[in-house]
């Protein structure tokens, strides 16, 4: 998939691919691909999806099928079907409710202060008391969740919100939330999720309670600069055959249009070994592992500089709406 423009309200050239013969049905690959252009912002706020006519004579896939994925989208809140000719991406602007969340907090916290007082008990050492109560009541701690495929991410994106947000938001793999038990998985408040998850991942918190938050990802500037740096060399992608089959085409694609002048193979994981002897290869300058790859090889797996990491990070402005969404005050 290309961007051809940035500007709002413009269609971007978006390359849709449809492989007949893939496990995943032409419906399901048509919202993988639209969701990644989604979430890497290739698809940008404002701007008017190709249209269901276009999609048609691109992909050869029936009017009906992609309006179904596109009807799919539109459930989740993610673009607004304008009839059924027009469909735009909607918009993840929060700031007014930003103001109204700060207003609440103030509110809260003199009228908390106003009772501390009219009570005897004095303020700041209640402010210790209840600290040690939060830290005792572990409720708290599933209040906001991280959920990811595989461990190896949800660690890693639950790291850099809590550090953004100052507060710990647990990192929880799909295995881990299915063996939850149901009244656990219910006292959750807000899921935070990578976009490309968000219907598996609402699948699993089905409870009116629950706000599941999609988030959007970029690409690495630094990273990018780096692989440009490589010139001409080659560099291979390592993915899960089922993530190969769903959006491993179109990620190779976003990287190609990106470095021109690399050269971009998409791999099928196999084995551990295998992998490892395509890290040691001279054929690739570098070797990038997806995280469910990466979670094959457990501790085993050594950080070398032929390993290609942080390609994508958390999108800030999807995660400032979030921060507000889940009611996160800094």
């Amino acid at each position: 998939m290309l961007a051809a423009s940035t500007t709002s309200e413009q269609t971007p050239a978006l390359k849709l691919t449809i492989h007949e013969s893939g496990s995943l049905p032409v419906e399901e690959q048509l919202v993988v691909q639209l969701r990644l252009a989604l979430m890497l912002g290739v698809l940008k706020p404002g701007q008017k999806l190709p249209s269901i006519r276009d999609v048609e004579r691109q992909t050869g896939v029936g009017r009906f099928v992609v309006w179904k994925a596109y009807s799919r989208l539109a459930e989740a809140g993610l673009i607004t079907l304008e009839g059924r000719r027009r469909a735009v991406v909607n918009s993840r602007s929060g700031q007014d409710k930003a103001g109204s969340l700060l207003q609440l907090c103030e509110f809260l916290s003199r009228d908390l202060l106003a009772r501390t007082r009219a009570l005897g008990i004095n303020p700041s050492a209640f402010i210790r008391f209840f600290d040690q109560v939060m830290k005792n009541t572990h409720e708290i701690e599933r209040d906001v969740v991280f959920v990811e495929c595989n461990a190896v991410q949800a660690r890693r994106w639950s790291s850099e919100i809590s550090a953004l947000w100052g507060v710990t938001i647990p990192g929880l793999a799909f295995a881990g939330v299915r063996a939850m038990p149901s009244p656990e998985r219910e006292q959750v408040r807000v899921v935070l999720t990578p976009l490309l998850h968000e219907e598996e991942v609402r699948s699993l918190f089905t409870h009116p309670g629950t706000q599941v938050i999609p988030l959007g990802q970029t690409w690495n500037d630094t990273t990018l600069d780096r692989l440009r740096a490589l010139g001409n060399a080659r560099i291979g992608l390592i993915l899960e055959k089922s993530e190969v089959s769903s959006y491993g085409e179109s990620f190779g694609k976003e990287i190609k249009a990106r470095c021109p002048q690399l050269k971009v193979d998409l791999l099928a994981f196999r084995d551990v070994e295998h992998a490892r002897t395509l890290l040691a290869s001279d054929k690739y300058a570098r070797v990038y592992l997806s995280g469910p790859v990466q979670e094959r090889f457990g501790d085993s797996l050594e950080m070398t500089n032929k390993l290609l990491e942080h390609l994508v990070e958390l999108d800030r402005s999807s995660l400032e709406t979030a921060r507000v969404a889940s009611g996160v005050v800094i």
